[in-house]
């Protein structure tokens, strides 16, 4: 079980952002695709369902390049906004 700093990490990084829900229609679409990675696919067509999407943070950058969403594979954009949370609240 992780630590309590680590689930407080977490519950900071869930209040920040948005939990999209994986709907029949999300599992429908990424079957039609052509990604290579079918969780890359799930995580694309999830993400199209945010109105006002910042980006996605992946590891896979290399499925996601085709995509037309921005995306970060760098964990520095969620430490800097764990960060300015600190200072905020």
């Amino acid at each position: 079980m992780p630590g309590n700093a680590t689930l407080r990490l977490l519950e900071e990084l869930a209040d920040m952002t948005e939990i999209t829900d994986v709907t029949t229609a999300v599992i429908r679409q990424s079957l039609k695709t052509d990604f290579k990675d079918y969780e890359d696919a799930i995580q694309y067509h999830s993400a199209l369902s945010i109105l006002d999407l910042d980006f996605i943070v992946t590891r896979n950058t290399k499925d996601l390049k085709r995509a037309n969403l921005p995306f970060s594979h760098r964990l520095k954009h969620w430490l800097a906004l764990v960060v300015h949370s600190e200072f905020v609240s």
